[in-house]
């Protein structure tokens, strides 16, 4: 039987998972960016989304665990941004879900530059270093979730909602899809940024969505070709 109490146990688990690493963020961060904006309004879809959270956290956690100082500053924002999360739906308050979000900003952030510096510094393709980049992609979009939420905190008539849904307290699944279609540079209009910060942090979350796109296809093409040259020195 294992001991999950051992903090020796616990790691040797997270190194035995190291492997799968990013394709355990990336089914987790797909969960969140999905089935958020489908699970609004409720007192049940709020506990699925911060158990989502809770679990890209923890894959989070573990696709950090080769970096040693890294790790451990992974660890402490994930707990306080764990516990935040979890406190969050006990206790309905502004300054709690705020709190949170910050946390969680800057735990996404600090992993997702790291992870983005791996995978261009790898000297290979595999599938993990895929799944790595989809993970990037997925996370800039729910940072810039969690950007809107608090600018929507400090005025909130900085970004106006269709009818339907202006009148719900609780717009975090609206503004994970506002954020991956201002991302993916889709602009329906639906949605519309009104106040200088919502617009900066729009066309900001739109052009680092393009770089990015443009960055990690480059680097994926001049890799496989340098592996082919390796294969065919002729090619």
């Amino acid at each position: 039987m294992i001991d999950t109490h051992n903090p020796s146990t616990s790691m040797a688990i997270i190194d035995r998972v190291q492997p799968l690493k990013y394709r355990l963020l990336l089914a987790s961060l797909l969960l969140v960016s999905v089935l958020s904006p489908l699970t609004s309004g409720s007192s049940l879809a709020s506990l699925l989304r911060i158990i989502m959270l809770q679990v890209a956290l923890l894959t989070s956690i573990v696709a950090a665990r080769q970096h040693k100082r890294l790790f451990w500053i992974a660890v402490c924002l994930g707990v306080l941004a764990f516990s935040n999360i979890s406190f969050e739906y006990v206790e309905l308050d502004s300054q709690v879900r705020t709190s949170s979000q910050i946390f969680l900003t800057l735990f996404f952030s600090i992993l997702g530059v790291t992870f983005l510096i791996d995978i261009l510094r790898s000297p290979r393709i595999d599938i993990d270093q895929i799944c790595g980049a989809l993970c990037v992609y997925l996370i800039i979009g729910t940072v810039w979730s969690f950007l809107f939420a608090l600018v929507l905190k400090q005025s909130p008539g900085a970004i106006v909602f269709p009818e339907e849904t202006a009148l719900s307290h609780d717009h975090s699944g609206t503004l994970t899809y506002f954020s991956f279609v201002t991302l993916t540079t889709l602009g329906y209009g639906d949605i519309r940024p009104v106040t200088p910060m919502a617009r900066t942090l729009c066309w900001l979350e739109a052009v680092i969505g393009q770089i990015f796109m443009t960055v990690l296809v480059a680097r994926l093409v001049g890799l496989n070709l340098a592996s082919h040259a390796k294969i065919d020195p002729d090619l």
